[in-house]
């Protein structure tokens, strides 16, 4: 008969590194009766009141419903999971601000605050921690992590780590040289040889210029028949634009005619 989750989830909370509370060190040799969801961890009732006052999810171990993917994510995890990544750079229980059993309860708010919240004691986990929960959700931690870009890890493991020495600043390329703009050729005004109009582009004929040289054609001839007629007029002895030859050659033959 496989074992139901609740089962599965109460064997896990009396396992040897669940029974010591990972913030402070609280022992229970039964194990907890609360589980840290957002974290995964199993935690005393100091610590559950103060993940709580930041609104971390908390279940408890006998009242609460679970299903197997809730069972997984705490096999993977656990309470040895957090101290080697959570409280990685954590000082020991008691000392430099981290509470112990029967401490006030704000030095246990002020401490989770500063290890999850502010994840000041955190370090990447190792590729032997695997992929699993820590997070909103159930969402891995090292999945969560590598989703980051490299500065923002490395902020995160420096605020972690203050006396790491920061990484050196990335390389950038020089800039390149701007262009030089080519001078223009220096035009002499006085210089009136330089203005060459022969080099002047043709004109472009255009469909009108035809009709321009049929008309100029036709007056030319016309200006030639006119001086042909008068060269003819000339030659003609008798052409008297005012006919004064017309009377005077009737005047010679009426008087012929009386002698």
């Amino acid at each position: 008969m496989p074992t139901s989750p609740e089962s599965a989830v109460k064997k896990l909370a009396r396992l040897p590194p669940n029974t010591i509370c990972p913030n402070c060190g609280t022992t229970s040799k039964y194990g907890f009766s609360t589980i840290c969801i957002k974290y995964l961890t199993f935690v005393c009732n100091a610590c559950k009141s103060s993940h709580q006052a930041i609104s971390h999810r908390c279940k408890s171990l006998t009242m609460s419903s679970w299903d197997q993917g809730e069972v997984l994510k705490l096999k993977k995890h656990g309470n040895d999971y957090a101290r080697r990544v959570w409280l990685a750079n954590a000082p020991p229980v008691g000392v430099g601000g981290r509470p112990k059993e029967g401490d006030d309860i704000n030095l246990f708010k002020r401490f989770v605050v500063e290890v999850y919240e502010n994840r000041r004691y955190y370090r990447e986990p190792d590729a032997a921690d695997g992929v699993g929960g820590g997070g909103d959700g159930g969402v891995g931690v090292v999945a969560a992590s590598q989703s980051l870009p490299p500065s923002a890890r490395h902020n995160r493991n420096h605020a972690s780590n203050p006396n790491r020495a920061p990484p050196p600043p990335p390389k950038r390329a020089p800039p390149m040289p701007a262009p030089t703009p080519t001078p223009a050729a220096a035009v002499d005004l006085l210089d009136f040889g330089a203005f060459d109009i022969s080099t002047a582009p043709a004109p472009t004929p255009s469909s009108s210029q035809p009709a321009i040289t049929t008309t100029a054609a036709a007056a030319a001839a016309s200006w030639t028949n006119t001086i042909t007629a008068t060269s003819t007029a000339d030659a003609d002895p008798f052409f008297d634009p005012f006919q004064n030859n017309i009377n005077s050659s009737a005047n010679n033959h009426q008087m012929n005619a009386n002698a």
